[in-house]
């Protein structure tokens, strides 16, 4: 095409020519300023070139009616001035361009076996690849919300959990401390008197006692404890000849 000195060319129009070859991979350097660019019925081959999308006043684009193949370059969808694109009864295949700004209806691609998306039919492969990403998407996002949740529980979760254990169980240990105090105020300055003056009137001959005769002695009754220690308890115990002993005990380690 012989129009490198018509760089300033607005409009080009060659439809019904019966024009063949390849459209010029440098078409942008030649019609840098073209807004009208009309192609149509003629017999062009080869692919489309890429570089058209650099004719960026390009208002009009006609490509229809000629032996074009391969794909559309997706450039072309960059054109922001586009109005009018066609290229309909040609050879191309692929995804159609996403053309921000023109509205190109499906009779623009029409007698294109191979092509897909936009206005036409979804791509097989893509909706494939697309299905596929999705998936490996779920799937990496579920397991990857199963760990935090797990990490989560296992880094707030259960070291509450132990000190609630812990608070517990201090808790149960005070009260038994302060009933068994209770019981102790309760008991008569008198009656605490003689306890301790028989019990240490037996500690010169009583000298050894089993678990069992302990157990039956003071049965583990706080009624039965007369003094308390920060690791022991003092309990009285009621031997069968019924005398009282006093006998320290260890708390219940938790």
């Amino acid at each position: 095409m012989g129009i490198e000195n018509c760089k300033y060319l607005q409009a080009l129009e060659l439809s019904f020519n019966k024009l063949s070859g390849a459209i010029p991979s440098n078409i942008s350097t030649r019609l840098p300023y073209v807004i009208v660019l009309d192609l149509s019925r003629n017999n062009f081959s080869s692919e489309i070139p890429t570089n058209i999308a650099n004719c960026v006043y390009l208002n009009s684009l006609k490509l229809d009616h000629n032996r074009l193949t391969g794909q559309i370059p997706q450039q072309l969808g960059q054109l922001t001035r586009i109005k009018t694109f066609t290229v309909a009864n040609n050879f191309l295949s692929g995804l159609v361009p996403n053309f921000a700004i023109a509205s190109v209806s499906k009779e623009s691609y029409v007698n294109n076996s191979g092509l897909c998306g936009g206005p036409l039919e979804p791509c097989k492969e893509l909706g494939r690849k697309l299905d596929e990403t999705f998936k490996s998407g779920f799937i990496v996002g579920y397991a990857v919300s199963v760990v935090s949740i797990v990490t989560i529980f296992m880094s707030y979760c259960v070291p509450w959990e132990q000190m609630k254990k812990r608070k517990m169980m201090t808790l149960k240990k005070n009260n038994k401390r302060k009933e068994a105090h209770k019981v102790t105020k309760l008991l008569p300055l008198n009656l605490q008197w003689k306890n301790y003056k028989q019990i240490s009137t037996l500690e010169r001959w009583v000298t050894r006692m089993t678990f069992a005769d302990f157990n039956k002695a003071t049965k583990f009754n706080s009624d039965n404890i007369i003094g308390l220690g920060k690791m022991r308890t003092a309990d009285k115990a009621t031997l069968p000849n019924g005398l009282f002993l006093a006998v320290k005990r260890l708390y219940d380690s938790q």
